[in-house]
């Protein structure tokens, strides 16, 4: 399994095997962040819809959703995001956290 560190003190970034890795998109960073904020806890597609448009999520925000996590998942591999009803979850056993290793500290 390959080793992915996800960096929330200061700007938020992902590696993986120790080469940083672009998430391309403002969407797909706000979508990672919402889903680090609860890890290993299901976000519904409503939540995340209202967290990528402001509270006012356009009426094919389903799809557009599937799109981005699509392409997250293509970025920081898909084992990490994982789909179960009614939305979706950052499984923690796929990664570390800079954050989480500060508070052990």
């Amino acid at each position: 399994m390959a080793a992915r560190v996800i960096r929330v003190l200061g700007s938020l970034g992902v590696e993986i095997d120790g080469k940083a890795v672009v998430v391309a998109s403002a969407t797909q960073r706000r979508l990672l962040a919402v889903l680090l904020a609860q890890p290993d806890v299901v976000v519904s597609v409503d939540r995340l819809a209202d967290a990528v448009w402001d509270g006012n999520p356009p009426a094919s925000a389903r799809a557009s959703l599937q799109t981005y996590l699509y392409r997250l998942r293509s970025a920081i591999g898909d084992e990490v995001i994982v789909t179960k009803p009614p939305g979706y979850l950052l499984d923690s056993s796929t990664f570390s956290c800079d954050a989480q290793e500060f508070e052990e500290l």
